[in-house]
């Protein structure tokens, strides 16, 4: 089974810029725009705080077809939750075929528990 064919899951890119026209407060909104692909994506690490506002942040690794464009302030949209990707993503080169194989990058999503 080739790496495409790993690569499957539906998933949203939402492309984060500054806008031109400043809000009520003076600030900048900022403009998006949608982009569909596929993607897979895999937990890497979790981490919870205990207390009255439990607060988690849980890290994933999600990797996209070669030539998928996604930049550091990037939002990915999966199954309806939405990871911030953390860093830069890069395209990973395969040194069998010297070829680019995939682009991969890192996300998080941080949530918070109505504690009790």
């Amino acid at each position: 089974m080739s790496l495409t064919q790993l690569i499957n899951k539906p998933c949203s890119i939402i492309s984060r810029s500054p806008g031109s026209t400043p809000n009520e407060f003076g600030w900048k909104d900022r403009a998006e725009s949608v982009t569909s692909t596929v993607c897979e994506i895999q937990q890497d690490m979790a981490n919870e705080n205990a207390g009255d506002n439990d607060m988690s942040k849980t890290r994933w690794r999600i990797f996209f077809p070669v030539g998928t464009e996604i930049d550091a302030d990037d939002v990915v949209s999966v199954d309806g939750l939405e990871y911030e990707v953390d860093g830069e993503a890069w395209a990973v080169r395969n040194p069998r075929t010297q070829t680019m194989s995939h682009v991969e990058a890192n996300v998080v999503r941080v949530g918070t528990g109505g504690g009790s």
